[in-house]
């Protein structure tokens, strides 16, 4: 399939990578004009596609906390690109609720999910949030973490309204893999030449891959996976295969590993072994093709660990299990706090509740002479324990239910006859698997990612009609 085919409203792509070339020289203005016009538009003419599509290309490419590192004013760490990316969703998602021809198309499951996620949030964040801003009780969020949680939850609400049909999970693979390529060619050039693409970050590690959106490398990594399992399952299971999408799964191959994260690094081993697996009666066929691309891959793979290893900091890190320790041991301060108030401490508590049990909490045989000031104040370091202190333990099972309905029904739907279908659900189940994975020793923000593939199950399929 041609990449280019099927991409509408190109022009955004276009529009907002010229609207982050002002960022580096601290001007924010014009990316901040092209947002707020492209949102009253999309609301104007409720186009629900585009506003998912337009808020995936600034999920993908905007900095974090673009205005107030552009700016340097403390208003851009409340009003920062969360807020302004979810614009279209924000604009989009009343016309769509006062819509009298409005009928629902949750399953039983996701209703429960849905309903059971809004109530945690009020309870947990904006209620609280709410009374700490009146000055009467609860405590103080993070509004940048709040944003984003709705962000996602509109996500899932607009993704249940859209037809899943052919069309749509071409647009939808493309722009996955567009957007990977687009941000994983930025990494490689920050990572080759050390020019700093992310702006006004002096902290940038130049000795690992980062994309545009991120200034840590591990947090960079479900940016990349995402579009590189798109393309690889279209590697493998699409009957079109072109150069084109050859190269961009190459690339998207090589910025992960550039990342030097062992965490993707085994995730990656894992969906390839799967894969592999899955499709070993055709590759036994084709081995002679697959030891020569070894052959040819191999000596590149080499030179990038032997430079990796020679650098100091990164040889320390790739061949101890100090790292290993720290997450071990800011797992237990996470439990912990989380054993002491199941129903959780809100946006950005998080850290603050950790290190304020580290004097109650000895794991390792480490910790008894070690604290907090051996492994430095920083995120838990696992998905699961991140959300459940912010939102409590209920919220923790709604995570393994998403996890679940994601893999369980993108398996089942597999065995469907039309090979883009089969495609798209393919990419969506490795995806799931290797996020889970990934997640089980790291955070991670893209939890619109989760939202966007659980919207796409449906009651009923009508592929035939589409």
């Amino acid at each position: 399939m041609d990449l280019g085919r099927d991409l509408p409203y190109k022009y955004l792509i276009f529009g907002t990578l010229a609207g982050v070339v002002p960022l580096y020289f601290g001007l924010p203005h014009l990316l901040i004009a092209f947002i707020l016009i492209e949102s009253i538009r999309i609301a104007y003419n409720s186009e629900l596609t585009k506003a998912l599509i337009f808020y995936l290309i600034l999920s993908f490419l905007i900095p974090l906390d673009f205005l107030t590192l552009s700016t340097g004013n403390k208003l851009g760490l409340i009003f920062n690109e969360h807020f302004f990316a979810g614009l279209p969703l924000y604009l989009t998602l009343p016309v769509i609720v006062f819509n009298k021809g409005f009928v629902s198309e949750y399953t039983a499951t996701q209703k429960v999910i849905l309903v059971s996620t809004i109530i945690i949030l009020f309870i947990t964040n904006i209620i609280p949030g709410f009374l700490s801003y009146l000055g009467v009780g609860g405590y103080t969020i993070r509004l940048i973490y709040l944003f984003n949680f709705i962000n996602a939850l509109i996500v899932f609400y607009l993704t249940v309204k859209l037809k899943v049909s052919i069309k749509f999970v071409k647009v939808f693979s493309n722009y996955f893999i567009c957007l990977g390529f687009i941000a994983a060619v930025l990494g490689i050039i920050q990572y080759l030449f050390k020019i700093p693409i992310i702006p006004n970050i002096a902290y940038t590690d130049f000795n690992r891959l980062n994309t545009i959106n991120m200034d840590n490398a591990v947090d960079s990594c479900p940016y990349l996976f995402v579009p590189f399992f798109f393309a690889l399952t279209r590697l493998f299971h699409s009957r079109e295969k072109s150069t084109k999408i050859r190269i961009i799964t190459l690339v998207l191959f090589v910025s992960v590993i550039l990342t030097f994260s062992r965490g993707a690094l085994v995730t990656i081993f894992l969906i390839f072994a799967l894969t592999l697996w899955n499709n070993r009666e055709r590759l036994i066929k084709n081995a002679f093709l697959l030891l020569f691309g070894l052959v040819i891959l191999s000596p590149i793979a080499i030179v990038v660990g032997q430079n990796a290893m020679r650098t100091d900091v990164q040889g320390q890190r790739l061949s101890s299990y100090d790292n290993l320790n720290v997450r071990v041991y800011l797992w237990g301060l996470g439990l912990t706090a989380i054993y002491d108030r199941p129903f959780g401490y809100g946006f950005g508590n998080s850290v603050d509740a950790m290190f304020n049990k580290d004097s109650e909490f000895r794991f390792l045989e480490t910790n008894s002479v070690n604290d907090y000031r051996t492994f430095q104040r920083q995120s838990v370091h696992q998905f699961f324990i991140d959300y459940m202190m912010s939102l409590g333990v209920a919220f923790g099972i709604i995570l393994l239910l998403i996890f679940k309905i994601i893999y369980t029904q993108s398996k089942r739907l597999i065995s469907s006859t039309s090979s883009e279908i089969r495609c798209f659900f393919q990419s969506i189940n490795l995806i799931t698997i290797g996020l889970f994975f990934f997640y089980l020793q790291n955070v991670g923000s893209q939890l619109f990612l989760l939202f966007f593939f659980l919207g796409c199950i449906r009651k009923k399929y009508r592929f035939k009609n589409c």
